[in-house]
Protein backbone atom coordinates (compact mmCIF):
# COMPACT_ATOMS: atom_id res chain seq x y z
CA UNK A 1 0.00 0.00 0.00
CA UNK A 2 0.93 3.61 -1.06
CA UNK A 3 0.89 5.28 2.78
CA UNK A 4 2.07 8.46 0.98
CA UNK A 5 2.83 11.40 3.54
CA UNK A 6 0.31 13.04 6.06
CA UNK A 7 -0.60 15.75 3.93
CA UNK A 8 -1.48 12.91 0.97
CA UNK A 9 -3.58 11.09 3.72
CA UNK A 10 -5.77 13.78 4.74
CA UNK A 11 -6.45 14.67 0.83
CA UNK A 12 -7.71 10.74 0.22
CA UNK A 13 -10.01 11.21 2.77
CA UNK A 14 -11.74 13.96 2.04
CA UNK A 15 -14.80 13.70 -0.63
CA UNK A 16 -13.99 15.92 -2.89
CA UNK A 17 -10.34 15.61 -4.29
CA UNK A 18 -8.51 17.13 -7.28
CA UNK A 19 -6.68 14.02 -9.19
CA UNK A 20 -4.28 13.93 -12.37
CA UNK A 21 -2.86 11.46 -14.36
CA UNK A 22 0.54 11.96 -16.22
CA UNK A 23 3.31 9.12 -17.33
CA UNK A 24 5.48 8.40 -20.10
CA UNK A 25 5.12 6.34 -23.17
CA UNK A 26 9.15 5.28 -23.75
CA UNK A 27 10.60 8.73 -23.40
CA UNK A 28 7.46 11.03 -24.80
CA UNK A 29 5.23 12.62 -21.86
CA UNK A 30 1.41 12.78 -22.02
CA UNK A 31 -0.97 14.11 -19.44
CA UNK A 32 -4.88 13.63 -18.64
CA UNK A 33 -4.72 15.89 -21.58
CA UNK A 34 -3.48 13.64 -24.00
CA UNK A 35 -6.13 10.30 -22.54
CA UNK A 36 -9.44 10.09 -23.83
CA UNK A 37 -11.99 10.68 -20.80
CA UNK A 38 -12.79 7.85 -18.74
CA UNK A 39 -10.62 5.23 -21.27
CA UNK A 40 -7.68 4.75 -18.81
CA UNK A 41 -8.24 1.20 -16.59
CA UNK A 42 -5.84 -0.65 -14.81
CA UNK A 43 -6.86 -4.26 -13.37
CA UNK A 44 -4.96 -6.91 -11.70
CA UNK A 45 -5.61 -10.01 -9.29
CA UNK A 46 -3.77 -12.93 -7.36
CA UNK A 47 -6.44 -15.32 -6.75
CA UNK A 48 -9.34 -16.93 -8.76
CA UNK A 49 -12.94 -15.05 -8.75
CA UNK A 50 -14.38 -17.84 -7.96
CA UNK A 51 -12.11 -18.77 -4.66
CA UNK A 52 -9.43 -18.24 -2.73
CA UNK A 53 -6.02 -20.02 -3.87
CA UNK A 54 -2.41 -19.67 -3.86
CA UNK A 55 0.02 -19.74 -6.76
CA UNK A 56 -1.35 -16.90 -8.56
CA UNK A 57 0.71 -15.43 -11.54
CA UNK A 58 -1.76 -13.15 -13.25
CA UNK A 59 -0.68 -10.30 -15.81
CA UNK A 60 -2.13 -6.90 -14.92
CA UNK A 61 -3.45 -4.88 -17.97
CA UNK A 62 -3.10 -1.38 -18.86
CA UNK A 63 -5.86 -0.25 -21.39
CA UNK A 64 -6.48 3.26 -22.08
CA UNK A 65 -6.89 5.52 -25.51
CA UNK A 66 -4.61 8.26 -26.37
CA UNK A 67 -5.59 11.32 -28.47
CA UNK A 68 -4.06 12.27 -31.78
CA UNK A 69 -2.15 14.93 -30.22
CA UNK A 70 0.06 12.99 -28.62
CA UNK A 71 3.12 12.98 -30.93
CA UNK A 72 4.07 9.45 -31.57
CA UNK A 73 3.04 7.79 -34.66
CA UNK A 74 0.18 5.27 -34.77
CA UNK A 75 2.94 2.39 -36.49
CA UNK A 76 5.21 2.37 -33.92
CA UNK A 77 2.96 1.36 -30.60
CA UNK A 78 4.01 -2.16 -30.32
CA UNK A 79 6.01 -2.87 -27.02
CA UNK A 80 6.13 0.39 -26.27
CA UNK A 81 7.23 1.00 -22.20
CA UNK A 82 4.30 3.36 -20.40
CA UNK A 83 4.88 4.41 -17.15
CA UNK A 84 1.48 5.39 -15.09
CA UNK A 85 1.15 8.05 -12.59
CA UNK A 86 -0.76 9.27 -10.42
CA UNK A 87 -1.24 12.42 -8.29
CA UNK A 88 -2.98 13.53 -5.79
CA UNK A 89 -3.77 17.68 -4.89
CA UNK A 90 -2.41 18.06 -1.37
CA UNK A 91 -2.66 22.08 -1.33
CA UNK A 92 -4.64 23.46 -3.52
CA UNK A 93 -4.19 27.12 -2.10
CA UNK A 94 -0.38 26.67 -3.14
CA UNK A 95 -1.43 23.98 -6.00
CA UNK A 96 1.17 21.42 -4.21
CA UNK A 97 1.00 17.64 -5.59
CA UNK A 98 2.06 14.11 -4.60
CA UNK A 99 2.47 11.85 -7.24
CA UNK A 100 3.55 8.39 -7.01
CA UNK A 101 4.21 5.50 -10.20
CA UNK A 102 1.38 3.36 -10.27
CA UNK A 103 2.95 0.69 -12.82
CA UNK A 104 4.88 -0.43 -15.65
CA UNK A 105 3.65 -1.56 -19.02
CA UNK A 106 4.32 -2.92 -21.96
CA UNK A 107 2.27 -2.09 -25.19
CA UNK A 108 0.65 -5.34 -26.55
CA UNK A 109 -1.83 -4.36 -28.83
CA UNK A 110 -2.81 -0.90 -30.52
CA UNK A 111 -5.34 -0.03 -32.68
CA UNK A 112 -6.25 3.09 -34.50
CA UNK A 113 -9.98 4.15 -34.05
CA UNK A 114 -11.75 7.53 -34.68
CA UNK A 115 -10.96 9.33 -30.42
CA UNK A 116 -7.80 8.07 -31.21
CA UNK A 117 -5.04 5.07 -30.55
CA UNK A 118 -6.75 2.53 -28.23
CA UNK A 119 -3.21 0.74 -26.51
CA UNK A 120 -3.71 -2.42 -24.44
CA UNK A 121 -0.84 -3.18 -22.75
CA UNK A 122 0.73 -5.98 -20.22
CA UNK A 123 3.09 -5.86 -17.44
CA UNK A 124 6.22 -8.14 -17.48
CA UNK A 125 4.32 -10.98 -16.12
CA UNK A 126 3.62 -11.78 -19.98
CA UNK A 127 7.28 -12.14 -20.32
CA UNK A 128 7.56 -15.31 -18.19
CA UNK A 129 5.12 -17.05 -21.39
CA UNK A 130 8.46 -18.11 -22.50
CA UNK A 131 8.77 -22.02 -23.02
CA UNK A 132 11.35 -24.24 -20.93
CA UNK A 133 14.14 -25.71 -22.63
CA UNK A 134 13.73 -29.43 -22.77
CA UNK A 135 14.51 -31.22 -19.77
CA UNK A 136 15.15 -27.95 -17.57
CA UNK A 137 15.93 -28.82 -13.74
CA UNK A 138 16.67 -25.99 -11.59
CA UNK A 139 17.44 -26.28 -7.75
CA UNK A 140 18.49 -23.26 -4.70
CA UNK A 141 16.53 -21.42 -2.33
CA UNK A 142 13.46 -19.37 -3.80
CA UNK A 143 15.89 -15.94 -3.80
CA UNK A 144 18.21 -18.10 -6.18
CA UNK A 145 15.06 -19.82 -8.48
CA UNK A 146 13.54 -16.61 -8.88
CA UNK A 147 16.56 -14.91 -10.28
CA UNK A 148 17.65 -17.47 -12.59
CA UNK A 149 13.79 -17.04 -13.63
CA UNK A 150 13.73 -13.83 -14.37
CA UNK A 151 17.23 -13.55 -15.94
CA UNK A 152 16.07 -15.74 -18.38
CA UNK A 153 13.01 -13.91 -19.10
CA UNK A 154 14.42 -10.61 -18.95
CA UNK A 155 13.04 -9.49 -15.80
CA UNK A 156 14.22 -7.36 -12.84
CA UNK A 157 13.69 -9.31 -9.27
CA UNK A 158 12.29 -6.67 -7.08
CA UNK A 159 13.43 -8.71 -3.49
CA UNK A 160 16.54 -8.60 -1.54
CA UNK A 161 17.60 -11.80 -0.22
CA UNK A 162 16.53 -11.00 3.38
CA UNK A 163 13.22 -10.12 1.83
CA UNK A 164 12.90 -13.45 0.44
CA UNK A 165 14.11 -15.64 3.04
CA UNK A 166 11.46 -14.65 5.66
CA UNK A 167 8.70 -15.88 3.50
CA UNK A 168 7.56 -19.57 4.52
CA UNK A 169 10.33 -21.97 2.92
CA UNK A 170 11.88 -18.81 1.88
CA UNK A 171 15.47 -20.91 2.78
CA UNK A 172 14.76 -24.26 2.65
CA UNK A 173 16.63 -25.70 -0.32
CA UNK A 174 14.21 -26.46 -3.27
CA UNK A 175 14.11 -28.34 -6.72
CA UNK A 176 12.68 -28.74 -9.61
CA UNK A 177 13.58 -31.96 -11.16
CA UNK A 178 11.97 -34.06 -14.66
CA UNK A 179 9.52 -34.53 -15.67
CA UNK A 180 7.17 -32.51 -14.92
CA UNK A 181 4.33 -30.61 -15.36
CA UNK A 182 5.79 -27.02 -16.06
CA UNK A 183 6.18 -25.93 -19.56
CA UNK A 184 6.89 -22.29 -19.35
CA UNK A 185 8.66 -19.89 -16.55
CA UNK A 186 5.71 -18.75 -15.73
CA UNK A 187 4.61 -22.66 -14.36
CA UNK A 188 7.55 -22.31 -12.51
CA UNK A 189 6.66 -19.07 -10.67
CA UNK A 190 2.82 -20.87 -10.37
CA UNK A 191 4.28 -23.31 -7.87
CA UNK A 192 7.47 -21.50 -6.73
CA UNK A 193 4.83 -18.86 -5.54
CA UNK A 194 2.74 -21.86 -3.85
CA UNK A 195 5.34 -22.78 -2.20
CA UNK A 196 6.08 -19.97 -0.19
CA UNK A 197 2.15 -19.74 0.65
CA UNK A 198 1.38 -17.25 -1.64
CA UNK A 199 1.74 -14.80 -4.75
CA UNK A 200 3.46 -13.96 -7.01
CA UNK A 201 3.28 -9.91 -8.95
CA UNK A 202 4.80 -7.14 -10.39
CA UNK A 203 5.54 -4.09 -8.29
CA UNK A 204 4.57 -0.58 -8.89
CA UNK A 205 8.81 -0.03 -10.14
CA UNK A 206 7.68 -3.46 -12.50
CA UNK A 207 9.67 -5.82 -10.94
CA UNK A 208 8.68 -9.82 -9.95
CA UNK A 209 7.96 -10.23 -6.01
CA UNK A 210 6.34 -12.84 -3.90
CA UNK A 211 4.08 -11.92 -1.08
CA UNK A 212 2.65 -14.33 1.22
CA UNK A 213 -0.49 -14.64 3.15
CA UNK A 214 1.14 -16.18 6.54
CA UNK A 215 3.12 -12.19 6.74
CA UNK A 216 0.28 -10.03 6.42
CA UNK A 217 0.21 -7.96 9.29
CA UNK A 218 -3.08 -8.43 11.30
CA UNK A 219 -4.53 -6.91 12.73
CA UNK A 220 -4.74 -4.29 9.60
CA UNK A 221 -3.83 -0.63 10.27
CA UNK A 222 -6.06 0.43 7.03
CA UNK A 223 -9.94 1.00 8.25
CA UNK A 224 -12.30 1.47 5.90
CA UNK A 225 -15.56 2.94 7.28
CA UNK A 226 -19.26 3.03 5.69
CA UNK A 227 -18.62 7.14 5.04
CA UNK A 228 -15.80 6.30 2.53
CA UNK A 229 -17.61 3.02 0.50
CA UNK A 230 -19.39 3.97 -2.56
CA UNK A 231 -22.91 2.45 -2.25
CA UNK A 232 -23.18 -1.56 -2.96
CA UNK A 233 -20.51 -3.03 -1.24
CA UNK A 234 -21.06 -6.27 -0.33
CA UNK A 235 -19.71 -8.69 2.25
CA UNK A 236 -20.11 -12.52 2.83
CA UNK A 237 -21.47 -13.76 5.84
CA UNK A 238 -18.36 -16.37 6.50
CA UNK A 239 -14.48 -15.36 7.08
CA UNK A 240 -12.63 -18.31 5.05
CA UNK A 241 -11.08 -20.65 7.25
CA UNK A 242 -8.76 -23.83 6.40
CA UNK A 243 -8.37 -26.57 8.49
CA UNK A 244 -6.28 -29.03 6.32
CA UNK A 245 -4.29 -28.92 2.86
CA UNK A 246 -3.91 -31.54 0.89
CA UNK A 247 -0.83 -32.67 -1.39
CA UNK A 248 -0.64 -35.36 -4.09
CA UNK A 249 2.38 -37.55 -4.03
CA UNK A 250 4.32 -38.88 -7.26
CA UNK A 251 3.31 -42.13 -6.22
CA UNK A 252 -0.30 -41.72 -6.84
CA UNK A 253 -1.29 -40.96 -3.15
CA UNK A 254 -2.03 -38.09 -0.66
CA UNK A 255 -0.79 -36.32 2.04
CA UNK A 256 -3.00 -34.37 4.80
CA UNK A 257 -1.78 -31.79 7.11
CA UNK A 258 -4.00 -30.92 9.19
CA UNK A 259 -7.53 -31.61 11.06
CA UNK A 260 -9.81 -33.47 8.70
CA UNK A 261 -13.08 -32.36 9.05
CA UNK A 262 -12.32 -29.05 10.66
CA UNK A 263 -12.91 -25.92 8.61
CA UNK A 264 -12.52 -26.39 4.37
CA UNK A 265 -10.04 -28.05 2.59
CA UNK A 266 -7.48 -26.80 0.42
CA UNK A 267 -6.08 -29.09 -2.14
CA UNK A 268 -2.99 -27.97 -3.14
CA UNK A 269 -2.56 -30.38 -6.31
CA UNK A 270 1.23 -31.59 -7.64
CA UNK A 271 3.22 -29.01 -6.67
CA UNK A 272 6.93 -30.58 -7.81
CA UNK A 273 8.46 -28.56 -5.41
CA UNK A 274 7.61 -30.21 -2.52
CA UNK A 275 8.01 -34.11 -4.00
CA UNK A 276 11.63 -34.71 -3.14
CA UNK A 277 13.79 -35.70 -0.21
CA UNK A 278 12.68 -37.25 2.95
CA UNK A 279 9.54 -37.85 3.97
CA UNK A 280 10.13 -35.57 6.92
CA UNK A 281 11.94 -33.03 4.52
CA UNK A 282 8.97 -33.02 2.41
CA UNK A 283 6.38 -32.62 5.54
CA UNK A 284 8.84 -29.80 6.35
CA UNK A 285 7.77 -27.81 3.74
CA UNK A 286 4.44 -29.07 3.10
CA UNK A 287 3.75 -27.95 6.78
CA UNK A 288 4.63 -24.55 6.17
CA UNK A 289 2.96 -24.16 3.27
CA UNK A 290 -0.12 -24.76 5.38
CA UNK A 291 0.62 -22.74 8.18
CA UNK A 292 0.60 -19.66 5.43
CA UNK A 293 -3.00 -21.20 4.08
CA UNK A 294 -4.60 -21.63 7.22
CA UNK A 295 -3.83 -17.67 7.97
CA UNK A 296 -6.00 -17.27 5.31
CA UNK A 297 -8.78 -15.98 7.86
CA UNK A 298 -10.40 -13.39 5.62
CA UNK A 299 -14.16 -12.18 4.82
CA UNK A 300 -14.66 -12.34 0.79
CA UNK A 301 -16.17 -8.61 0.12
CA UNK A 302 -16.30 -6.48 -3.24
CA UNK A 303 -16.11 -2.74 -2.26
CA UNK A 304 -15.73 0.35 -4.44
CA UNK A 305 -13.84 3.51 -2.99
CA UNK A 306 -13.44 7.64 -4.82
CA UNK A 307 -10.09 6.99 -3.54
CA UNK A 308 -6.79 7.34 -4.83
CA UNK A 309 -5.11 3.96 -6.21
CA UNK A 310 -2.74 3.15 -3.51
CA UNK A 311 -3.92 -0.01 -2.64
CA UNK A 312 -1.66 -3.39 -3.40
CA UNK A 313 -2.34 -7.23 -3.82
CA UNK A 314 -2.09 -8.68 -0.50
CA UNK A 315 -2.87 -5.40 1.24
CA UNK A 316 -5.05 -6.32 4.61
CA UNK A 317 -8.62 -3.58 5.57
CA UNK A 318 -10.16 -3.21 8.22
CA UNK A 319 -14.50 -2.75 7.04
CA UNK A 320 -16.31 -0.99 9.65
CA UNK A 321 -19.91 0.75 10.16
CA UNK A 322 -22.93 0.25 7.78
CA UNK A 323 -23.87 -3.25 6.88
CA UNK A 324 -20.97 -4.51 9.08
CA UNK A 325 -22.92 -3.14 11.80
CA UNK A 326 -20.86 -3.96 14.83
CA UNK A 327 -19.06 -7.31 13.67
CA UNK A 328 -15.92 -5.55 12.07
CA UNK A 329 -14.98 -7.91 9.32
CA UNK A 330 -10.91 -8.18 8.09
CA UNK A 331 -10.38 -8.61 3.94
CA UNK A 332 -7.09 -8.99 2.18
CA UNK A 333 -6.92 -7.21 -0.94
CA UNK A 334 -6.72 -10.11 -4.07
CA UNK A 335 -8.32 -7.84 -7.07
CA UNK A 336 -7.59 -4.37 -7.69
CA UNK A 337 -9.46 -2.19 -10.73
CA UNK A 338 -8.77 1.06 -11.39
CA UNK A 339 -10.46 3.89 -13.55
CA UNK A 340 -9.09 7.52 -13.85
CA UNK A 341 -11.59 9.66 -12.96
CA UNK A 342 -14.13 6.83 -11.50
CA UNK A 343 -12.28 5.64 -8.11
CA UNK A 344 -10.93 1.42 -7.27
CA UNK A 345 -13.06 -1.32 -6.72
CA UNK A 346 -11.00 -3.60 -4.57
CA UNK A 347 -12.23 -7.36 -3.81
CA UNK A 348 -11.17 -10.49 -1.96
CA UNK A 349 -12.27 -13.97 -2.16
CA UNK A 350 -12.76 -16.73 -0.06
CA UNK A 351 -13.84 -20.32 0.46
CA UNK A 352 -16.86 -21.54 2.68
CA UNK A 353 -15.44 -23.34 5.55
CA UNK A 354 -19.17 -25.22 5.78
CA UNK A 355 -18.06 -27.11 2.74
CA UNK A 356 -15.41 -28.84 4.28
CA UNK A 357 -13.90 -31.36 2.42
CA UNK A 358 -15.93 -31.06 -0.50
CA UNK A 359 -13.48 -31.08 -3.47
CA UNK A 360 -14.56 -28.91 -7.23
CA UNK A 361 -14.82 -31.41 -9.98
CA UNK A 362 -11.96 -29.71 -11.86
CA UNK A 363 -9.86 -30.36 -8.16
CA UNK A 364 -10.77 -33.82 -8.59
CA UNK A 365 -9.84 -34.37 -12.21
CA UNK A 366 -6.94 -32.84 -11.50
CA UNK A 367 -5.79 -34.64 -8.74
CA UNK A 368 -6.78 -38.08 -10.71
CA UNK A 369 -4.87 -36.98 -13.80
CA UNK A 370 -1.60 -35.76 -11.50
CA UNK A 371 -1.44 -39.20 -9.96
CA UNK A 372 -2.02 -40.90 -13.03
CA UNK A 373 1.04 -39.49 -14.53
CA UNK A 374 3.53 -40.06 -12.15
CA UNK A 375 2.36 -43.46 -11.72
CA UNK A 376 3.11 -44.07 -15.35
CA UNK A 377 5.71 -42.19 -15.88
CA UNK A 378 9.26 -43.18 -16.71
CA UNK A 379 12.33 -42.20 -14.40
CA UNK A 380 15.65 -42.22 -15.53
CA UNK A 381 18.93 -43.13 -13.21
CA UNK A 382 21.68 -42.42 -14.80
CA UNK A 383 25.76 -43.29 -13.28
CA UNK A 384 29.04 -41.77 -14.55
CA UNK A 385 32.75 -42.62 -13.22
CA UNK A 386 34.38 -39.37 -12.17
CA UNK A 387 37.76 -41.13 -11.92
CA UNK A 388 39.89 -43.82 -14.08
CA UNK A 389 39.27 -46.81 -13.00
CA UNK A 390 41.93 -49.75 -13.48
CA UNK A 391 40.68 -53.53 -13.49
CA UNK A 392 43.06 -56.61 -12.95
CA UNK A 393 44.91 -58.99 -10.37
CA UNK A 394 42.45 -61.43 -10.65
CA UNK A 395 40.02 -59.43 -8.29
CA UNK A 396 36.32 -58.08 -9.29
CA UNK A 397 36.35 -54.12 -9.44
CA UNK A 398 33.09 -52.03 -9.01
CA UNK A 399 32.48 -50.08 -12.63
CA UNK A 400 28.81 -48.90 -11.97
CA UNK A 401 26.92 -47.97 -8.79
CA UNK A 402 22.98 -46.88 -9.39
CA UNK A 403 20.98 -46.30 -5.77
CA UNK A 404 17.21 -45.94 -6.72
CA UNK A 405 13.84 -46.04 -5.12
CA UNK A 406 10.94 -47.90 -6.12
CA UNK A 407 7.09 -46.40 -5.00
CA UNK A 408 5.24 -50.22 -6.15
CA UNK A 409 6.26 -53.06 -7.65
CA UNK A 410 7.47 -52.54 -11.08
CA UNK A 411 10.20 -53.84 -14.11
CA UNK A 412 13.38 -51.97 -14.21
CA UNK A 413 16.07 -51.79 -17.18
CA UNK A 414 19.78 -50.87 -16.62
CA UNK A 415 22.06 -49.82 -19.53
CA UNK A 416 25.61 -50.05 -19.51
CA UNK A 417 28.04 -48.62 -22.06
CA UNK A 418 31.97 -48.56 -21.02
CA UNK A 419 34.79 -47.87 -22.92
CA UNK A 420 37.55 -49.94 -21.95
CA UNK A 421 41.56 -50.57 -23.18
CA UNK A 422 42.62 -54.06 -22.70
CA UNK A 423 46.27 -54.83 -21.72
CA UNK A 424 47.03 -57.97 -22.60
CA UNK A 425 49.47 -60.32 -21.04
CA UNK A 426 48.76 -63.33 -23.75
CA UNK A 427 47.06 -63.84 -27.03
CA UNK A 428 43.55 -62.99 -25.34
CA UNK A 429 42.00 -61.48 -22.28
CA UNK A 430 38.62 -62.44 -20.86
CA UNK A 431 36.00 -59.91 -19.01
CA UNK A 432 33.58 -61.13 -16.90
CA UNK A 433 30.70 -59.02 -15.83
CA UNK A 434 29.33 -59.79 -12.42
CA UNK A 435 25.30 -58.11 -11.20
CA UNK A 436 24.54 -57.64 -7.91
CA UNK A 437 21.03 -55.77 -6.63
CA UNK A 438 20.88 -54.95 -3.26
CA UNK A 439 23.98 -56.86 -2.10
CA UNK A 440 23.02 -60.15 -3.97
CA UNK A 441 25.14 -61.68 -6.72
CA UNK A 442 22.62 -62.38 -9.66
CA UNK A 443 23.70 -65.62 -11.98
CA UNK A 444 23.47 -63.52 -14.98
CA UNK A 445 27.50 -63.08 -15.72
CA UNK A 446 28.63 -62.05 -19.02
CA UNK A 447 32.02 -62.75 -21.05
CA UNK A 448 33.44 -60.17 -23.63
CA UNK A 449 36.61 -61.47 -25.42
CA UNK A 450 39.60 -59.59 -27.08
CA UNK A 451 42.60 -60.19 -28.82
CA UNK A 452 43.53 -56.94 -29.56
CA UNK A 453 44.45 -53.75 -28.09
CA UNK A 454 43.15 -50.37 -28.33
CA UNK A 455 40.01 -49.07 -27.27
CA UNK A 456 36.67 -51.23 -27.21
CA UNK A 457 33.18 -50.57 -26.05
CA UNK A 458 31.58 -52.98 -23.45
CA UNK A 459 28.25 -52.87 -23.80
CA UNK A 460 25.66 -54.74 -20.75
CA UNK A 461 22.00 -54.65 -21.01
CA UNK A 462 19.63 -56.61 -18.01
CA UNK A 463 15.90 -56.43 -17.13
CA UNK A 464 14.55 -56.61 -13.85
CA UNK A 465 11.31 -57.00 -12.06
CA UNK A 466 11.74 -55.45 -8.67
CA UNK A 467 9.01 -57.08 -6.45
CA UNK A 468 9.40 -54.49 -3.36
CA UNK A 469 8.89 -51.46 -3.35
CA UNK A 470 12.03 -49.31 -1.43
CA UNK A 471 15.45 -48.10 -1.46
CA UNK A 472 17.58 -50.75 -3.80
CA UNK A 473 21.15 -50.56 -4.98
CA UNK A 474 22.53 -51.91 -8.66
CA UNK A 475 26.25 -52.61 -9.14
CA UNK A 476 28.26 -54.21 -11.73
CA UNK A 477 31.66 -55.45 -11.43
CA UNK A 478 34.47 -56.15 -14.09
CA UNK A 479 37.03 -59.38 -13.56
CA UNK A 480 39.88 -60.21 -15.92
CA UNK A 481 41.67 -63.17 -17.57
CA UNK A 482 44.53 -62.94 -19.55
CA UNK A 483 45.37 -59.35 -18.55
CA UNK A 484 44.60 -55.81 -17.33
CA UNK A 485 41.92 -52.96 -18.15
CA UNK A 486 41.42 -49.34 -18.07
CA UNK A 487 38.70 -47.30 -17.69
CA UNK A 488 39.45 -43.59 -18.39
CA UNK A 489 37.29 -41.17 -16.48
CA UNK A 490 33.70 -40.96 -17.31
CA UNK A 491 34.41 -43.85 -19.53
CA UNK A 492 31.59 -45.83 -18.09
CA UNK A 493 28.23 -44.56 -18.50
CA UNK A 494 25.22 -46.63 -17.34
CA UNK A 495 21.42 -45.54 -17.03
CA UNK A 496 18.41 -47.26 -14.94
CA UNK A 497 15.16 -46.80 -16.10
CA UNK A 498 11.33 -47.64 -15.25
CA UNK A 499 8.18 -46.96 -13.93
CA UNK A 500 7.21 -45.75 -10.10
CA UNK A 501 10.62 -45.09 -9.36
CA UNK A 502 11.26 -41.86 -7.16
CA UNK A 503 13.32 -39.01 -9.00
CA UNK A 504 15.92 -38.40 -6.02
CA UNK A 505 17.22 -41.46 -3.56
CA UNK A 506 18.60 -41.21 0.35
CA UNK A 507 22.45 -41.09 0.16
CA UNK A 508 24.52 -44.22 0.40
CA UNK A 509 27.58 -42.83 1.97
CA UNK A 510 30.29 -44.35 4.26
CA UNK A 511 31.19 -42.89 7.43
CA UNK A 512 33.75 -43.87 9.47
CA UNK A 513 35.11 -42.12 12.10
CA UNK A 514 37.97 -43.39 15.05
CA UNK A 515 38.33 -42.41 18.95
CA UNK A 516 41.61 -43.79 20.30
CA UNK A 517 42.95 -42.89 24.10
CA UNK A 518 46.63 -42.97 24.20
CA UNK A 519 48.48 -44.46 27.45
CA UNK A 520 48.77 -42.50 30.91
CA UNK A 521 52.21 -41.47 30.99
CA UNK A 522 52.77 -41.49 34.54
CA UNK A 523 51.53 -43.53 37.69
CA UNK A 524 48.97 -40.57 39.71
CA UNK A 525 45.76 -41.56 40.84
CA UNK A 526 43.25 -40.54 38.37
CA UNK A 527 39.68 -41.40 39.76
CA UNK A 528 37.58 -41.47 36.49
CA UNK A 529 39.19 -41.36 32.96
CA UNK A 530 36.72 -40.56 30.24
CA UNK A 531 36.36 -39.78 26.74
CA UNK A 532 33.44 -38.75 24.70
CA UNK A 533 32.76 -38.54 20.83
CA UNK A 534 29.37 -36.88 19.61
CA UNK A 535 28.68 -37.11 15.99
CA UNK A 536 25.97 -35.65 14.07
CA UNK A 537 24.79 -36.77 10.79
CA UNK A 538 22.41 -35.34 8.54
CA UNK A 539 21.48 -37.94 6.07
CA UNK A 540 20.02 -41.96 6.14
CA UNK A 541 20.87 -45.12 4.70
CA UNK A 542 24.57 -44.95 5.16
CA UNK A 543 26.54 -47.28 6.51
CA UNK A 544 28.36 -46.65 10.01
CA UNK A 545 31.95 -47.72 11.02
CA UNK A 546 32.77 -47.06 14.72
CA UNK A 547 36.25 -47.56 16.03
CA UNK A 548 36.89 -46.71 19.79
CA UNK A 549 39.97 -47.55 20.83
CA UNK A 550 41.88 -47.52 24.47
CA UNK A 551 45.68 -48.40 25.07
CA UNK A 552 46.59 -50.10 27.90
CA UNK A 553 48.09 -47.58 30.38
CA UNK A 554 51.66 -48.20 31.37
CA UNK A 555 51.48 -47.62 34.93
CA UNK A 556 51.71 -50.24 37.26
CA UNK A 557 48.78 -49.28 40.03
CA UNK A 558 45.34 -49.52 39.97
CA UNK A 559 43.61 -47.02 38.06
CA UNK A 560 40.17 -46.83 39.42
CA UNK A 561 37.66 -46.85 36.58
CA UNK A 562 39.06 -46.10 33.35
CA UNK A 563 36.03 -45.33 30.88
CA UNK A 564 35.29 -44.36 27.52
CA UNK A 565 31.77 -43.28 26.31
CA UNK A 566 30.37 -42.47 22.78
CA UNK A 567 27.91 -40.89 21.31
CA UNK A 568 26.05 -41.46 17.70
CA UNK A 569 23.57 -38.98 17.00
CA UNK A 570 21.37 -39.65 13.79
CA UNK A 571 18.83 -37.01 11.69
CA UNK A 572 16.94 -37.48 9.43
CA UNK A 573 18.00 -35.09 6.64
CA UNK A 574 15.81 -31.76 6.24
CA UNK A 575 18.47 -29.75 3.74
CA UNK A 576 19.96 -30.85 0.71
CA UNK A 577 23.94 -30.26 1.04
CA UNK A 578 24.89 -27.01 -0.79
CA UNK A 579 28.16 -25.40 -1.01
CA UNK A 580 28.34 -21.42 0.47
CA UNK A 581 28.38 -20.19 -3.44
CA UNK A 582 25.19 -22.23 -3.93
CA UNK A 583 26.92 -23.91 -7.02
CA UNK A 584 26.44 -28.05 -5.60
CA UNK A 585 30.45 -28.01 -6.61
CA UNK A 586 32.59 -29.64 -3.97
CA UNK A 587 36.05 -29.70 -4.45
CA UNK A 588 38.76 -31.43 -2.01
CA UNK A 589 42.30 -29.73 -1.46
CA UNK A 590 44.28 -31.32 -4.27
CA UNK A 591 41.30 -30.51 -6.67
CA UNK A 592 39.56 -33.82 -7.04
CA UNK A 593 35.83 -34.10 -7.18
CA UNK A 594 34.91 -35.18 -3.61
CA UNK A 595 30.97 -34.82 -4.07
CA UNK A 596 29.50 -34.86 -7.29
CA UNK A 597 25.71 -34.53 -7.98
CA UNK A 598 23.17 -34.78 -10.74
Amino acid sequence: MYEGSADFQTANSKPIQKQRITGTVNAVPFTAAHILTGSLTITNQCSDSSDTKIGAVYISKLQVTFLPNLPIPASSWKNRKIVVNFGLCIDEEHDTWEDFQLGVWYVSEANITLNGIAVTAYDVMSRFDKPLPASYVMSGQVAQIARAVCEACNVGFGMTDLEAAILPNGTRPLGLYTPNDCVTYRDVLYWLSATVGGFATINRQGKLVFRAYENIVLPPHETISDTRRVTGARFSDFATDFGSIVFDNEDGTQQRIGAQGVGATYYAGFNPFVQFGTDEAKTVLRTNIFLSVQSMRFTPFNVSLMSAPIYELGDPIMFTGGIVYNNNKVGVVQSITYKAGQGVQICGFGSDPSLQDVQTASEKANSAASRAQQNSEIVYKDYTNITPIAVGGGDPVQVVEINFTTNKKTDVEMWHEIQVTPDLTGASMTVEAVYYLDGVELDRKPVETYTDEGKHLLGLHYFRNIEESGSHKWEVYLETTGGDLAIDQFGAIAVLKGQGLSKVDSWGGVIIFEDDMVGVPRIIPFGVLSDTVSVSVAALDYKIEVSDTIVAPAVAIALGVLSDSMDLILYRPTDNIVSEDGDYNFITEDGAFNIVTD
